[in-house]
């Protein structure tokens, strides 16, 4: 209430304007006053900024108007100072725009009317903040279903090093090669390689093989479930595979392979560069060039020394493969294992146009003359070894065997494989003065079935400036697995050794013989304990020049 004036209060200010001063106003004159027309509340409702206006409102027949007329002068102008309260109040009834003649408004229904867009207000703020919210969230889902996804790992098949005929090698890095041995995990993105006389098996965990020949190499691209892809660096591959799903590519250069079917040989040499079917088909794919399906019992060289064949199909000859002992081995080695033996394909014919006595008896004649002739003689870094064959075939290859005591027998004395079939001869650079003895046998793929006569001949002595010399240092790898550096000369390779007790030594302890003097890895053979490691120097019947001693916690 206004101090000055005190009987302006509320919403409603009554003036009458006559030629008597206005009677005071006392509590029976306000009993007294008209009713005022109850406004009936309407609900609250958001505002419709697209709704039409309102229409004015007309003023009540019972409502007190305040009408004045500027042009009569006999009506008496009585002056109102009204206080800040009374125009504070005036000034809220312009906010609905009514009429200027209606001062009178119900205060619950303005308060209404501001609560409303309050109200509403706050409804719109609200449901802006949840379809934000809402969004958010699904972006938020979005997002990370989408870093799930991306996150997903590619899984892996494993493969594992099953057999190696002679010597094997991997790398990382296609320039450092340490030894390969059995049942080493294969890794992708590793290198592979067979030495001279030599081949390897990788089986993969569904069930396919990788066979390399000798002086071979690849690289395992990929060994994902659904796509594995192989690189033939240089060589001669047999992929034999499950059926799959999964694709499986071997590339050369910008040639690939695609397997449609289980067996072939990718080539990649000086003379050949192409692909021979033995089952199903093989898809050729080169960029820029029209694709080439190659069917069972063909080939395709892509490059050849006879430049008839390249870039077109031709026929398998069953005498050419037949003298081609590293396809007899994969026949071989195939009839061996029940997901392949039923399903050989085009070299199913190898058994209808070459089955003879002689391969019933892994190729050892029954006659009597048969013979296999082994002679040797020295010569200036090594032994020359000769051998003939009367009455008997090899159609898988030879092991030449060495041994300082006489008779030496495959598998427990040292041996190098000849699997060319036609092969008679073969050099061992052995310089170390003493006398050897040499067998010849034929392999018959997991063993010997024919041996040749015993033959000593006692090697060349190195002159002084091809003895070992200089220093060894060794140091660990992972696992099992160490490194040595040499300074100086080792032209008979080294013996890596080891014990449980300190200061292993060669004879006497476990090893493994490195004849490569350029080889700079090696492997302990090994497992459960500490185990004290050295590198020497071999000199052809001892060691020399260790190196310092390590320790390995296997």
């Amino acid at each position: 209430m206004d101090e000055k004036n005190p009987n302006l209060e509320g919403d409603k200010i009554e003036v009458k304007i006559g030629g008597a001063k206005p009677a005071e106003p006392t509590t029976d004159s306000l009993d007294n006053l008209p009713e005022v027309p109850e406004v009936t509340e309407e609900p609250e409702k958001i505002l419709d900024v697209d709704a039409e206006p309102e229409k004015e409102m007309k003023p009540a027949d019972d409502e007190e108007l305040v009408k004045t007329d500027e042009s009569s002068e006999s009506q008496p102008v009585v002056e109102i100072e009204p206080s800040t309260a009374s125009l504070q109040e005036i000034e809220l009834q312009e906010v609905p725009e009514q009429p200027a003649a209606v001062f009178s408004q119900p205060k619950k229904s303005r308060k209404k009317l501001i609560f409303g867009v309050v109200g509403s207000t706050f409804v719109l703020a609200a449901a802006g903040c949840v379809g934000a919210w809402l969004l958010l969230k699904d972006d938020t889902a979005t997002t990370a279903s989408t870093k799930k996804s991306d996150t997903v790992k590619v899984q892996k098949m494993s493969g594992e090093v099953s057999l190696i005929d002679g010597t094997a090698q991997v790398s990382l890095d296609n320039e450092t090669w340490k030894p390969l041995a059995v049942n080493d995990q294969v890794k992708e993105g590793s290198y592979y390689k067979t030495d001279a006389q030599s081949r390897l098996v990788v089986n993969l965990d569904d069930g396919s093989a990788v066979r390399l020949n000798s002086n071979s190499a690849v690289k395992f691209d990929s060994l994902a479930t659904k796509a594995v892809a192989v690189t033939n660096v240089s060589g001669e591959m047999y992929s034999r595979l499950v059926k799959s799903d999964r694709t499986f590519t071997v590339k050369i250069d910008d040639m690939q392979y695609v397997a449609l079917g289980t067996a072939y040989v990718t080539l990649n040499t000086e003379d050949t560069q192409g692909v021979e079917v033995y089952e199903s088909k093989v898809g050729v794919v080169k960029p820029g060039e029209e694709n080439v399906e190659v069917s069972e019992g063909k080939y395709y060289y892509y490059k050849s020394i006879d430049t008839k064949k390249e870039k077109k199909l031709n026929t398998l000859s069953i005498d050419a493969l037949k003298k081609n002992s590293f396809v007899k081995w994969n026949y071989e080695q195939d009839k061996k294992i029940s997901e392949f033996k039923d399903e050989l394909g085009y070299l199913e014919n190898f058994d209808k146009e070459t089955t003879t006595k002689d391969d019933e008896k892994d190729d050892e004649s029954s006659d009597t003359t048969a013979s296999l002739s082994l002679s040797g003689a020295k010569y200036d870094t090594g032994v020359k070894l000769t051998w003939s064959l009367k009455n008997l075939t090899a159609s898988k290859g030879f092991k030449v065997l060495k041994s300082l005591d006489a008779n030496p027998t495959f598998g427990e004395d040292d041996a190098v494989y000849v699997s060319d079939s036609s092969s008679r001869s073969y050099a061992w650079s052995i310089k170390d003065g003493k006398t050897y003895h040499f067998r010849v046998c034929i392999y018959n793929g997991s063993g010997c079935s024919k041996y040749s006569n015993d033959v000593a001949v006692t090697a060349p002595k190195s002159d002084s400036s091809s003895e070992p010399s200089g220093t060894l240092t060794l140091s660990p790898l992972v696992g099992n697995n160490v490194k040595w550096k040499l300074e100086g000369s080792a032209p008979n390779g080294y013996k890596l050794v080891w014990s449980t007790s300190k200061n292993p030594v060669y004879p006497g302890s476990d090893f493994h013989y490195y004849s490569d003097p350029n080889e700079k890895y090696g492997e302990v053979d090994a497992h459960g304990g500490k185990y004290y490691v050295r590198v020497c120097m071999y000199t052809g019947s001892g060691c020399v020049n260790y190196s310092n001693q390590i320790e390995l916690n296997l």
